[in-house]
C-alpha cells in the first residue's frame, strides 16, 4: 500500500511546482532516453530528472516533463515512476489499488474510465492497464484530471502519469497525451 500511496503523491507534488510564466508551443519534439525507456516531448517543455528535483518527490519517481505553459496553481505534466515490489504484482490489481487509494485520499474524486491498453516496446506492444480520474489533494487545491498507465517489465512496475487541470487548453492536453503515448520500453 505504501508503494501505491507514493505513486499517488507524485502526481500532486510534481504538479504543484509551477511558475507563473507564459510560453509558446513548438512543433519540434525531442527525446529523453535511458537504458530502460525513451519518451518524446515538445522541445520547449521542461524535463526534470532526479538530479533536478527541488522538492520532496517520492523516491520511485525517476523523471517528469512539465508544460511550458505555467499556471499559478498547477502545471500540466507527465511523470514516470518505477517500483520493484518484493513479490510479483499483477498490473491491473496495482492500478485498481491506486484508484481505490485515490478515492479515499482525494476530495471531489470522480472516476472517469479504466481498462486494458498497450504500451510500445522495441519489439512491438506490451499489455498495460490504465485508469483515469479527477480529484483534489485538499479542499482548497485545484481539481486535477489524472491518467495513469501501468505496465510490468520483469517485475518492475512502471507508472506513467499525465496530470492536467480540466480547464487546461486543449492543445496542451493533446501535447501531454502525445508525450504519454510516446513512451517506449526498451
Amino acid at each position: 500500500m505504501k508503494k501505491v500511496l507514493t505513486t499517488l503523491l507524485s502526481v500532486f507534488l510534481l504538479s504543484s511546482c509551477s511558475l507563473s510564466e507564459t510560453g509558446t508551443i513548438s512543433g519540434t519534439l525531442s527525446t529523453y532516453e535511458t537504458a530502460n525507456f525513451k519518451i518524446s516531448y515538445p522541445l520547449d517543455w521542461e524535463v526534470i530528472d532526479k538530479s533536478k528535483f527541488e522538492i520532496n518527490i517520492p523516491e520511485n519517481v525517476i523523471m517528469a516533463i512539465r508544460s511550458n505553459i505555467k499556471n499559478e496553481s498547477f502545471t500540466t505534466n507527465v511523470n514516470i515512476s518505477v517500483e520493484v515490489p518484493e513479490k510479483e504484482v499483477n498490473v491491473k490489481e496495482f492500478a485498481l489499488a491506486t484508484m481505490s487509494l485515490a478515492k479515499r485520499k482525494l476530495t471531489s474524486f470522480k472516476e472517469i474510465q479504466l481498462g486494458e491498453t498497450t504500451v510500445n516496446n522495441i519489439e512491438g506492444k506490451i499489455p498495460a492497464y490504465y485508469i483515469e480520474y479527477e480529484g483534489k489533494s485538499s479542499p482548497k487545491s485545484p481539481l486535477v484530471q489524472i491518467k495513469q498507465v501501468f505496465l510490468n517489465d520483469n517485475n518492475a512496475i512502471y507508472t506513467l502519469t499525465k496530470a492536467n487541470l480540466p480547464t487546461e487548453d486543449e492543445s496542451i492536453v493533446n501535447l501531454a497525451d502525445l508525450v504519454l503515448n510516446s513512451f517506449v520500453l526498451k
